[in-house]
């Protein structure tokens, strides 16, 4: 019998990664959770491995060669793929896969308190049917996922002090703050202690919220960028390959060129002291930054990955990502901001999926007005905000069917001839539509300088006549009312 049927192709799962990470509001525990989860196969998994079978796990360095793996007497096994949400590993012998799992889990559950770890893992493998082996994988995984415990291994005695927003017991001080009142749950001290220890500091140049906000209003905001159509494109990039060797490199070509292209290659658009990123995993990324620079850069961000990114062998579309933005007051809780941020985000993914759109890639923004603890939906029905111009496409997709952002500079042009004042006046008649928007376009032309009129006909690309050219912003009413209502933010400056 062929000695390789005898392995076992592994995946391990990351149980409740978004809980975890935001069950706080605290910048500084949602980065520390955010590194935890990151390192976690890097900090625990390996050295568990050779403990365990006195053996090393290979990592996922270099090209794969199953052939190398097999012939390799001192290893028990190698990651194969590390990304996307995957961590898969082939291991040379089932009872070390099961032994290790058991240590990995317990010593996470030790380190974090309350991440859980779920294994899967498939026996009589066929070195020729890399897929074929995979999707046994995942099939087997979806059923494990309907069976694992979604309870937290933690419960509180009457006697203990607890956390009053997650229930969780009070275990120790907070060494940071030199607040003697400062109680922190086991996992909020595990967060703070990874925060502190990995460079997460450094790396984020972490200050006060406040300090980045201007001198004349306290916003920020929250950016969630997310890549469209990842799991299709590793679909057809296996397309045609069946072996282990072809596979496996593939998937780890792919995973370096996401790197590249949407972590990498966008370090210089991070302005130090004044943005901050708070997850940079793969494709995802998420960041804060002065609610006056974050259309400039989400723009920016949005575009470059779709620029720089080339189409791969065997993928028919490039890389290309959507952007959610949510603007709030710096002491309004960011869980709340991130996860409209993250709705906005799925507003344009949506329209990719409905139009099937290979690579659209839109922009979709909201000011935090309202109550917390309602979705996108209900905010913008509440706030007389449904029907919008928005999300705008910033490139890819099909320009001559949405709303881009160059219609919406092309708007903001017209409103700078304008002047600020007016523009805000503006508001209220583009909300009411009909007469009264009429008469006050005309109200606001009628006082422009020839000049200025000449100017606002050209950038309209009407005749010189008003009749014209109110009919030409009447028409786009929804976008101005969109860029009207961050105008003071610079939403929509070319």
């Amino acid at each position: 019998m062929d000695e390789f049927s005898n392995y076992v192709l592994a995946m391990f799962d990351v149980r409740g990664k978004q809980e975890y990470i935001y069950r706080s509001s605290k910048i500084k525990e949602i980065v520390g959770g955010s590194k935890i989860i990151e390192d976690i196969f890097e900090d625990y998994l390996y050295d568990i491995a050779r403990d365990v079978t006195k053996k090393q796990l290979r990592r996922p360095d270099g090209a794969f060669s199953l052939d190398e793996l097999i012939q390799d007497k001192k290893s028990c096994g190698e990651v194969v793929y590390d990304g996307g949400g995957d961590f898969l590993v082939i291991f040379k012998d089932e009872k070390d896969c099961r032994d290790i799992y058991y240590k990995f889990t317990k010593k996470v559950l030790e380190e974090t308190g309350t991440l859980r770890i779920l294994m899967t893992y498939v026996t009589g493998l066929n070195k020729d049917d890399f897929k074929g082996d995979r999707e046994r994988l995942y099939r087997k995984h979806k059923v494990n996922e309907n069976r694992d415990a979604a309870s937290l291994p933690i419960e509180t005695l009457p006697v203990v002090q607890a956390d009053l927003q997650t229930g969780m017991p009070l275990t120790a001080w907070n060494p940071y703050t030199g607040r003697s009142n400062d109680k922190l749950t086991f996992e909020q001290k595990k967060k703070l202690e990874k925060f502190e220890k990995s460079g997460a500091k450094r790396m984020t140049g972490v200050q006060q919220l406040d300090d980045m906000t201007s001198e004349d209003d306290s916003l920020i905001a929250i950016v969630f960028i997310d890549g469209n159509g990842m799991g299709a494109m590793k679909s057809q990039l296996l397309e045609n390959c069946t072996d282990y060797d072809t596979c496996a490199n593939k998937m780890r070509a792919f995973s370096a060129s996401i790197r590249k292209a949407f972590i990498q290659d966008r370090e210089k658009l991070l302005v130090p002291g004044k943005m901050r990123y708070i997850i940079r995993a793969g494709e995802d990324f998420n960041l804060i930054c002065n609610a006056h620079d974050v259309y400039g850069f989400a723009k920016s961000y949005v575009k470059a990955v779709y620029d720089s990114s080339e189409t791969l062998e065997g993928v028919d579309r490039r890389f290309s990502c959507c952007a959610g933005i949510a603007v709030m007051h710096s002491h309004a809780p960011f869980s709340e901001a991130y996860r409209i941020a993250e709705e906005l985000c799925e507003s344009g993914k949506k329209i990719n999926n409905e139009k099937y759109y290979k690579d659209g890639s839109f922009l979709d923004f909201h000011f935090l007005r309202s109550a917390i603890g309602i979705d996108l939906k209900t905010m913008r029905r509440d706030e007389d905000e449904e029907n919008t111009s928005r999300p705008w496409l910033i490139c890819g997709g099909n320009p001559d069917a949405e709303t881009t952002v160059a219609d919406a500079e092309k708007m903001r042009k017209c409103l700078d001839i304008f002047a600020r004042n007016n523009v805000k006046d503006l508001l209220g008649p583009v909300c009411a539509g009909g007469a009264e928007l009429d008469l006050e376009l005309r109200r606001i032309i009628s006082h422009l300088s020839d000049e200025k009129k000449i100017l606002l006909f050209d950038s309209l690309g009407c005749t010189h006549n008003m009749n014209d050219a109110v009919a030409r912003l009447e028409e786009q009413q929804t976008l101005m009312k969109d860029v009207i209502l961050m105008y003071d933010l610079g939403f929509a400056e070319a």
